[in-house]
């Protein structure tokens, strides 16, 4: 910081070679940060959504099971399922799983209806899709993809 002599008055400050030099090195850090916080908030959505997905699949699985005790398990039942918004007032799965993602829903369901076995599941936040194929020996696969 450089002091000005002269008359009474006296102006402190700094000069413009240092404040240049503060921005170009905040520029240069935010440029390697900032990028990396980015990535860092995409692989935390889509492993919340993956989570957050195997959690659905989970709630409607005891669903048609529920369903299938009752004697109501058919097409209809599982139509219903289409396109649920998971945190909208008509949730038919609400009973068996408490909130989720903003603007999350499932996209589609995939049923056997005699046994009420769940085969696959697409749940989709406006972050990312997952999508969940379940084996007659109830192992999972898991794809997920990134929405831009």
């Amino acid at each position: 910081m450089k002091r000005c002599k002269g008359r009474d008055w006296r102006r402190g400050g700094f000069t413009m070679i240092e404040l240049v030099s503060v921005i170009a090195i905040l520029s240069i850090l935010m440029a390697v940060a900032v990028p990396q916080m980015i990535s860092y908030t995409w692989a935390a959505q889509r492993v919340s959504a993956t989570t957050e997905a195997q959690v659905v699949a989970d709630a409607v699985q005891r669903y048609f099971y529920d369903k299938k005790e009752e004697g109501s398990l058919g097409p209809k039942t599982v139509w219903k399922l289409m396109n649920l918004d998971i945190n909208g007032a008509d949730n038919l799965i609400k009973d068996y799983i408490a909130g989720g993602h903003q603007e999350a829903r499932i996209v589609s369901v995939s049923t056997d209806i005699t046994s009420g076995q769940l085969k696959s599941l697409v749940y989709e936040t406006k972050y990312c899709r997952v999508s969940i194929t379940i084996d007659e020996d109830g192992n999972r696969t898991l794809t997920d993809e990134i929405i831009n």
